[in-house]
């Protein structure tokens, strides 16, 4: 009978060294996984400052322009009215000719400046798009890393007595 036992009590030990050596490896993996989801969750936040500071970038672009725009067209708006003096016959020909070229050139600007600011905001709307794109791929992720935390969190808990 005590042969049995101590066999017995060496078979319940062994047992227990292979559970033991088991959690071990399952738990090193889980700490393997959970930095790997920690180190993308880092990358992704990396991305997504680089990204609000472009957006900040463009909007402040997109100001500035919206600013030059409204100074070419008032410059437009005095042309007209250099024009409408002048078809009534307040100045003389060269410097009418003069202003209809500067009208031209300030015309020609603001076509050019409107082309950049339809370009500026389509790329804009660009950032904005992956942004918005690699947040939704941050909430995604940080819902993995939490679930699997969850899980983890489980599956080393032990279980409830009965």
């Amino acid at each position: 009978m005590r042969n049995l036992l101590q066999t017995l009590l060496i078979v319940f030990a062994l047992a227990l060294s292979v559970l033991v050596a088991f959690q071990w490896h399952r738990e090193s993996g889980l700490r393997q996984q959970v930095q790997a989801l920690t180190d993308e969750l880092q990358k992704q936040r990396r991305a997504a400052v680089t990204l609000s500071n472009a957006v900040a970038q463009a909007n402040a672009e997109l100001v500035h322009l919206n600013g030059l725009k409204s100074e070419f067209n008032d410059v437009v708006k005095s042309n007209w009215e250099e024009i409408a003096r002048l078809k009534t016959g307040q100045a003389n020909p060269e410097q009418a000719d003069g202003y209809k070229k500067a009208l031209d050139t300030a015309n020609a600007r603001i076509a050019a400046q409107n082309d950049e600011l339809r370009k500026l905001a389509a790329d804009h709307n660009e950032v904005v798009l992956r942004f918005n794109k690699m947040a939704d791929e941050y909430n995604e992720l940080v819902k993995k890393w939490n679930e699997q935390r969850e899980q983890a969190g489980k599956a080393s808990s032990p279980p409830a007595s009965q």
